[in-house]
C-alpha cells in the first residue's frame, strides 16, 4: 500500500474505511473516484505511479473520455474527489505512522441550534452513482452538501428533491413517511403505475 502505484492508492481507501480513520462512504466515494479516473489513463494500476502522475492532465483525459457518461457536476464531483483521494494518499505516504485525515468536521444538530430548511443556495454536487442527479446553480460551501434528484410523479409534473449527499437510512424512511401523509388518496378508477 506504500508502493505509490494507482493500485496501492485504491487499497488505501479500503484501509482507510477498514480502520475507522474515515467514514465509509468517503471511502468509498473516494475510491470510485479514483477507479474511474485510473480507468481512463488505460493504464494497469499496479503501473501507474501517483507520485509522479500529472493529477491535472489525468483529469482533463477523464472529462474528455467520460463527458457522455456523467453530467457537468458529476465530472466535477469525480474530479474533487480524486484530488482529495490523491492528496490525502500522498499525504500518507510521507508520514504513514503520523497520518490522520484531513476531513471537515461536521457540527452537530444541538450545536447549531434549530434546524433550518435548506435554502436554494445550499446546494452540491452529484453522485457518481446517480448520473442522472443534477448540478444546482450554486453552490454553498458552509452549507450542507445537496444532491437535486428530479422525481418524475406524472408525465406532466417532476418534483425535484435537494437531499444530502450521505442521506442515511432512518432519514430516507422518514421522509416517505412524510410524503404519504401529504398524499391525496387516488380517485376510484384512476389507474396507478
Amino acid at each position: 500500500m506504500q508502493n505509490g502505484t494507482g493500485q496501492s492508492l485504491l487499497e488505501f481507501w479500503d484501509y482507510a474505511a477498514k480502520k475507522g480513520l474515515v467514514n465509509q462512504n468517503t471511502a468509498n466515494a473516494r475510491k470510485a473516484a479514483v477507479s474511474e479516473v485510473l480507468d481512463a489513463l488505460g493504464d494497469d494500476p499496479t503501473t501507474i505511479d501517483v507520485r509522479t502522475l500529472d493529477a491535472e492532465d489525468a483529469l482533463r483525459r477523464f472529462e474528455n473520455l467520460k463527458s457522455a457518461k456523467y453530467t457537468p457536476g458529476s465530472l466535477t464531483t469525480y474530479k474533487s474527489r480524486f484530488r482529495k483521494a490523491l492528496t490525502e494518499y500522498l499525504s500518507y505516504l510521507d508520514s504513514p505512522s503520523d497520518w490522520r485525515p484531513q476531513l471537515k468536521s461536521r457540527t452537530s444538530a444541538a450545536g447549531r441550534g434549530a434546524a433550518k430548511a435548506p435554502s436554494s443556495a445550499q446546494n452540491a454536487s452529484t453522485s457518481p452513482s446517480q448520473p442522472w442527479a443534477q448540478l444546482s446553480a450554486s453552490q454553498s460551501h458552509s452549507g450542507p452538501r445537496l444532491i437535486e434528484y428530479p422525481f418524475p410523479i406524472r408525465d406532466d409534473v417532476v418534483a425535484v428533491l435537494k437531499l444530502p449527499m450521505d442521506l442515511r437510512m432512518s432519514e430516507a424512511q422518514r421522509l416517505g413517511a412524510w410524503l404519504s401523509a401529504l398524499a391525496m388518496p387516488d380517485r376510484e378508477g384512476e389507474e396507478v403505475d
